[in-house]
């Protein structure tokens, strides 16, 4: 499906990150959050945290620059799957 909410609040669309549910910790969540924070924008971020019976979507309530290095800090962290970018 299309998700056009962003669009037709002017808002922009938010960047998605993907993970695994039995790779969450609190060291992950705290390097997540740090990786975040030091990438200030204007554009929302989704988590997706995914299980093999069950997918959940979070707005974390960050808003980042997704063109300053972010994409490269999260890949490092979570591997190459959990960035999907602008979606």
């Amino acid at each position: 499906t299309l998700d056009v909410s962003s669009a037709e609040l002017g808002r922009k669309p938010p960047v998605q990150i993907t993970v695994p549910t039995g790779k969450i910790t609190p060291a992950l969540v705290a390097e997540l959050r740090r990786s975040l924070q030091a990438h200030p924008g204007d554009v929302p971020v989704r988590l997706l945290t995914t299980n093999w019976d069950k997918n959940t979507l979070y707005e974390l309530g960050f808003q980042v620059n997704p063109d300053n290095g972010l994409a490269s800090d999260i890949k490092t962290l979570l591997g190459t799957h959990s960035w999907a970018g602008t979606v």
